[in-house]
């Protein structure tokens, strides 16, 4: 897996015009004299839906890349590097619970 060094993801039912002003970093200080320089980081958010969602976005930005899983399966479209907001549209693939 390519390392993880910036990601920001955020889900909203928005027009994509909206700013995201709710967004907000996930983001790991690295401490290379500890753990080592440019190491693989995991993120996971668990989500308990009281109904299935008519509509769920993602938006997401990753500097050196990154893989976005949903309910244990890879996200089928491809993420781009370099500073590139993308917005997945992801309400098929939740479930309430």
């Amino acid at each position: 897996m390519t390392p993880l060094t910036l990601l920001a993801a955020l889900a909203i039912a928005a027009p994509a015009a909206e700013p995201l002003t709710a967004a907000r970093w996930l983001w790991v200080d690295e401490r290379p004299q500890v753990e080592g320089a440019g190491q693989t980081r995991y993120f996971r958010l668990t989500l308990d839906l009281a109904d299935t969602p008519t509509a769920a976005l993602v938006n997401v930005l990753a500097d050196d890349g990154l893989g976005l899983w949903l309910n244990g399966a890879p996200l089928d479209d491809p993420v781009a590097l370099g500073g590139i907001w993308q917005r997945f549209d992801v309400a098929a693939r939740l479930v309430e619970g």
